[in-house]
């Protein structure tokens, strides 16, 4: 955990943040009887000395990472889910939303032994994975150093400046949508409770297994026939390192 906790402080003194939320607890109605609660691991909020803008980090002790193209399958809804949050918060919907991250914080068993090692050696580990808002001024005051080696996942700029083709970025109108995806995945569980359905159906996308994550899993009268297969074709920035 030093070693992160080294790359943390290191980016934080990159960024122009004016605010740091840790563990923020929100909660919102969904419906009469419906009600849904959380916490955000981490939001920073940084100005380019006209507006502030929000990111968000969650962090992963496991391999875990974002997949835009699976959210309105049901998968790869956290960070959906907390632009949902954030939007129905009174105090946090001022901010222009302009990033939401996966950070894995676990360095793998060998690169963990080797405490020697320096900390540009091990930083691409650390890298946030997920969407950034395309605008440079504010990317840049989340990391005033995007251009040249950022602290974000994926190749953002060329040498010239300008976006790389294979930039996990999105303008202004996909970040104030995706809320509203998470909103009608919730809904549509809600509905389903509501309505007693709760037929056994487990998804899987692209050959991944179902279930691994059900602790009931191996008391389940689930037949092979039941398992709903989805095959999605990613884009191909969401698979850049």
């Amino acid at each position: 955990m030093r070693q992160v906790d080294s790359w943390i402080s290191e980016h934080e003194r990159r960024m122009n943040k004016v605010a740091v939320f840790c563990e923020k607890e929100v909660a919102i109605t969904i419906d009469s009887h419906t009600f849904m609660s959380g916490r955000i691991d981490k939001m920073y909020v940084t100005t380019d000395g006209k507006k502030e803008y929000l990111f968000v980090i969650d962090y992963k002790t496991s391999k875990e990472s974002y997949h835009d193209t699976y959210v309105d399958y049901g998968f790869s809804l956290q960070l959906p889910i907390y632009a949902y949050f954030i939007k129905q918060d009174p105090q946090l919907n001022t901010y222009a939303l302009s990033g939401l991250y996966i950070q894995p914080i676990l360095l793998s068993q060998t690169s963990a032994k080797e405490e020697s090692v320096a900390l540009e050696s091990y930083a691409k580990a650390f890298r946030y994975q997920g969407l950034t808002i395309d605008e440079p001024t504010i990317i840049q005051s989340f990391d005033d150093c995007a251009k040249e080696e950022s602290v974000i996942a994926g190749s953002l700029f060329n040498q010239d400046g300008s976006f790389s083709s294979r930039a996990p970025i999105r303008n202004q109108a996909f970040f104030s949508q995706l809320d509203k995806r998470a909103e009608a995945m919730i809904k549509k569980a809600v509905t389903h409770i509501r309505d007693n359905d709760f037929v056994i159906s487990p998804k899987t996308v692209t050959n991944t297994p179902p279930c691994q994550t059900c602790d009931f899993r191996h008391l389940c009268f689930r037949k092979e026939t039941d398992i709903v297969r989805y095959e999605v074709v990613e884009k191909e920035e969401e698979n850049d390192e």
